[in-house]
């Protein structure tokens, strides 16, 4: 978990920082980002280490993904004694020592310290007493529900992932290591990147996606399923970079996903499939 250990004690002063969780860095989200300079975030997420028993809940977005969302994102490595700290505790141990801001910024709904105790108004006694402004952002709004991570992704796992990355405000991310494949793609004449995503991160229901890489914006299409054409059984997420033809095995790769093109389909020849391929590549075209 180094990903976690993003704590830094030498850092440039923080002038306003927003705390949260902010898995997915939606909309509610960014209207607190908007306003900070940094973030605050915890890894692993406060439930794995709470409800170690619980079945996990994937996340919307990885650390790594949210830096490339937010750059100045610190990372606590939540534990047990930080579950314990009382609101009080928590905030002139970690908000007043560890962070020491200016000012603080919060949705109205946040709550922290041991066994949820503490809120907005809290806070901002809190803040008043340490000479620290706390600003309480309202929830963001849309089709008159909240914007919330658990409606993104219920969003998504249900086939809704258009609404899903509308409710986002920005394209779903999907990063991971680039692994071997069965070179079917290839073979196709469609190469691939085989995605292989971190256990902890919520992938995409079968079907055919657009998008294009974070680092050069090259336009990608993303399958996700099983491939029920060759009656495969295995769940893969591959990529294929339009106009690309390169080796990234072994490579880290991140994708910015922005909308599904079509369901999972099944083709009676590789002919058909390699037609409907030809298709997707040009829905998902800039």
């Amino acid at each position: 978990m180094s990903d976690c250990l993003n704590w830094p004690h030498e850092r440039e002063p923080i002038d306003t920082v927003g705390l949260g969780v902010f898995d997915g860095i939606h909309r509610g989200h960014r209207a607190i980002a908007d306003q900070c300079s940094h973030l605050m975030t915890f890894c692993p997420y406060p439930r794995a280490v709470l409800h170690p028993e619980a079945p996990m809940i994937p996340r919307l977005t990885l650390l790594s993904e949210m830096r490339q969302l937010f750059p100045n994102t610190l990372a606590l490595q939540f534990t047990r004694a930080i579950a314990e700290l009382s609101a009080a505790e928590f905030f002139e141990r970690i908000v007043v020592q560890e962070l020491a801001p200016k000012r603080i910024v919060v949705g109205e709904d946040f709550q922290f310290g041991a066994k949820r105790s503490g809120h907005g108004a809290i806070l901002q006694a809190l803040g008043a007493s340490a000479g620290i402004d706390v600003v309480l952002v309202p929830l963001v709004m849309q089709a008159g529900e909240p914007v919330k991570s658990g409606r993104i992704r219920t969003a998504i796992q249900s086939g809704q992932f258009n609404q899903a990355v509308d409710l986002l405000g920005h394209p779903y991310s999907l990063s991971g290591s680039v692994v071997s494949g069965d070179g079917r793609g290839r073979t196709l004449g469609f190469p691939t990147a085989n995605l292989a995503l971190p256990e902890t991160k919520l992938g995409l229901l079968p079907g055919v996606y657009a998008g294009y890489l974070a680092d050069t914006q090259a336009p990608v299409v993303v399958y996700s399923g099983s491939a029920p054409t060759f009656d495969t059984h295995t769940h893969r997420h591959e990529v294929h970079i339009l106009d690309y033809d390169g080796n990234l095995y072994g490579q880290s790769l991140s994708v910015m996903v922005t909308q599904q093109i079509r369901g999972e389909m099944q083709f009676a020849s590789t002919d058909a499939l390699q037609a409907q391929i030809q298709r997707d590549i040009q829905a998902a075209r800039p």
